[in-house]
């Protein structure tokens, strides 16, 4: 299917959301960024928790092994939910 990203959306619809994805990118720097922030599906996020949705099972194995420091760091949460769209 086609692949949706959030990022544009997340911009309007959840600024602090977005200024925080950047704070993330400089984390991690671009090339992780833009291999699995920016195919993330959507985020809901209310401090301190954070429910990330990803595109899917792989796009979250990844997630879950390579940034849930970064993400609990760059959104100051501690309960970090990644699950998969549909």
């Amino acid at each position: 299917g086609v692949q949706t990203c959030a990022l544009p959306i997340l911009e309007k619809e959840k600024p602090e959301v977005f200024e925080r994805l950047q704070v993330l990118k400089e984390m991690v720097g671009e090339e992780t960024f833009k291999r699995l922030v920016s195919r993330i599906h959507n985020i809901n996020y209310a401090a301190p928790r954070i429910l990330i949705v990803a595109n899917s099972e792989l796009h979250r194995t990844n997630i879950e092994r390579e940034l849930l420091p970064a993400i609990a760091k760059a959104f100051e949460v501690d309960n970090i939910r990644v699950v998969t769209q549909g």
